[in-house]
């Protein structure tokens, strides 16, 4: 049971679900949930999965958020940096070196720590993948 647990938070931390923009995780928690007993939705738009042996009296509650911290692009400036403001709480402290993923006619993913050196390199990938 606790493979599949880990499969499940896997899977659905897997998927992009920025706040506001939650629709394909709720999507997918609700077809990976399909091997509980009983899939639901609650009246705060959760998504609740019940599984094993509903008359034992231990229990395990796995709770988490669906949707995930996100930022928005508002410009790219001529240099290729982009300019971003958050979609909910952002800890400026954890985004040097983290991946970054551009939505846009193409999905680009940006890895490294965003510096003046790596500006050019960003602002071609994001030409190619049409964003700009």
């Amino acid at each position: 049971m606790f493979e599949e647990i880990e499969r499940l938070t896997r899977a659905l931390c897997a998927e992009h679900g920025t706040s506001g923009c939650e629709g394909d995780v709720f999507k997918v928690a609700k077809k990976e949930l399909g091997f509980c007993k009983k899939v639901c939705e609650n009246e705060l738009g959760g998504v609740v999965g019940i599984f094993g042996d509903l008359s034992s009296k231990r229990r395990i509650l796995l709770d988490a958020h669906i949707d995930q911290i996100g930022m928005i692009v508002t410009d790219i400036d001529e240099n290729g940096f982009l300019h971003v403001t958050n979609v909910g709480g952002v800890d400026r402290r954890t985004l040097p070196g983290s991946p970054v993923t551009v939505f846009g006619t193409e999905t680009v993913t940006l890895t490294g720590s965003p510096s003046r050196s790596s500006a050019a390199r960003c602002r071609r990938t994001l030409q190619r993948a049409r964003i700009r």
